[in-house]
């Protein structure tokens, strides 16, 4: 289990972006609130494969439309 700081900091990116993710809906919501909040390797896969998507040119915005479809 990932605190939020682990989570950003094993995914590569800041404890800011993992919550802008949950809240497109490209990564799944915690477990628990807040100090309580827990991550999983699940939500981990998430984060990296977002930074995959985004690493290749594509934005936020077509990444969360082409969840939405």
């Amino acid at each position: 289990a990932y605190t939020l700081s682990e989570l950003a900091d094993a995914g590569g990116v800041s404890p800011r972006s993992v919550r802008h993710y949950i809240e497109l809906g490209l990564v799944s919501p915690c477990e628990g609130g807040g100090r309580g909040a827990v991550y999983r390797d699940t939500h981990l896969a998430e984060v990296r494969a977002v930074r995959r998507v985004l690493e290749r040119n594509r934005t936020l915005a077509d990444l969360a439309r082409a969840v939405a479809d």
